[in-house]
């Protein structure tokens, strides 16, 4: 069985690196959710609210108000595939989303140092 990807999907993103992934959950954690998804889940209007935020900020959280927590991960998978961006956690049914400065839809994430 072979698991190939149709040609319109976007590629993978890069996994970051622990010590990024770190820093990134520390940054957030004074961060108030910017964003709600509702009942109804992710709209395209949604995604297009999302790429103008990351268009201001790399970081963002996103509460999501649903039944359970594997509904709010499916929601930060979506977001993850459909932005692109990076799902950097999720506390309970809020969503810690990443986007690398000056990556631009489609584009690989590039690896970065820390400051």
């Amino acid at each position: 069985m072979t698991s190939e990807r149709p040609a319109n999907d976007p590629p993978v993103a890069t996994p970051l690196p622990p010590a990024l992934r770190r820093e990134l959950v520390s940054r957030a954690h004074q961060l108030q959710p910017r964003l709600t998804v509702g009942k109804r889940g992710i709209s395209s209007a949604m995604v297009a609210q999302v790429r103008q935020i990351f268009a201001k900020t790399d970081l963002l959280k996103v509460k999501v108000l649903c039944g359970e927590a594997a509904e709010a991960e499916q929601a930060g998978r979506l977001l993850a595939r459909d932005v692109p961006c990076h799902q950097v956690a999720r506390l309970g049914k809020t969503l810690v989303l990443y986007k690398p400065p000056g990556a631009g839809p489609g584009a690989e994430v590039a690896r970065r140092g820390l400051k």
